[in-house]
């Protein structure tokens, strides 16, 4: 598959991580991870979790933990985060690489920064979740990239969407 970038943006509960399981999960070679949320009491989400395409898990953030880190509610355990990097960094020619999703909690990691930095270096495909309600120079970069396909995920064009990132990549 030759060079592609498709950054998938929307607001929290638009569909993002949906559309990008639904699209990386037709590759059988593949790479990177998706962020889930972890639910506790009465429905109240008590964190996130990072699952890998190997199917690593680890808390990247929760209610808790106490770390000098917080966004919202939540403490950020960047060490845990920086753990499976040296597994996400390990990069086969013909894998589709994906990170759901480049945020807030996650750019506290200068390893994970270089992490997609290295992803965008691939010669294939690359799929990023980018948050829409934290922006950096990091994130604002990544967004302004040449050729990059920017696909915005609302919950009212969900199936669009990933009807879109299909066409973008030749998927049936």
């Amino acid at each position: 598959m030759a060079k592609k970038e498709i950054f998938i943006t929307g607001l929290p509960h638009s569909g993002k991580s949906t559309l990008m399981n639904r699209v990386v999960e037709s590759f059988p070679q593949r790479q990177g991870f998706v962020t889930l949320e972890i639910p506790g009491e009465n429905g109240l989400r008590k964190g996130f979790k990072i699952v890998t395409a190997s199917g690593t898990e680890t808390v990247l953030a929760s209610t808790e933990v106490e770390t000098p880190i917080k966004v919202s509610r939540y403490s950020v355990i960047v060490e845990n985060l920086e753990k499976v990097i040296p597994e996400l960094s390990e990069i086969n020619p013909g894998d589709v690489l994906y990170i759901d999703e480049v945020g807030q909690m996650e750019l506290y990691s200068e390893k994970f920064k270089e992490l997609v930095r290295k992803y965008l270096e691939h010669d294939g495909l690359v799929i990023l979740a980018i948050s829409q309600i934290y922006s950096d120079e990091f994130t604002q970069e990544l967004l302004s990239r040449k050729g990059a396909a920017v696909i915005e995920v609302t919950p009212e064009n969900r199936e669009e969407s990933f009807e879109e990132v299909k066409e973008l990549i030749g998927l049936k």
